[in-house]
């Protein structure tokens, strides 16, 4: 796949991942679970996107959105609604550093 091509699926990955996170944050802690874990798919899908290539073209990006994973990770572990949230506007903000 074209180094074009996978940052567009790259881009698509994070505001697909970003609405999720809005989405669980807006639910209650069961709830909100399922949607982060399906949010941390699509971060996880770019960063491999990102990284399957011979050459890795944006590494402060996918360090980026690693950290991101880790929080919406930890925030799907949280049974407290407010502490995940927190995690997951943090992780938001970090996905949308990597975008630019």
């Amino acid at each position: 796949m074209s180094l074009f091509l996978r940052t567009i699926n790259a881009l698509e990955n994070i505001r697909n991942s970003n609405a999720l996170d809005d989405q669980a944050i807006a639910l209650n802690a069961v709830n909100g679970r399922e949607i982060t874990l399906l949010a941390m798919a699509d971060t996880e899908d770019a960063i491999q996107v990102l990284t399957e290539g011979q050459l890795l073209p944006y590494p402060d990006a996918v360090n980026k959105l690693k950290a991101a994973y880790q929080l919406e990770y930890t925030a799907s572990l949280s049974p407290l609604s407010g502490l995940r949230n927190i995690m997951l506007n943090k992780a938001k903000a970090l996905k949308l550093q990597a975008d630019n």
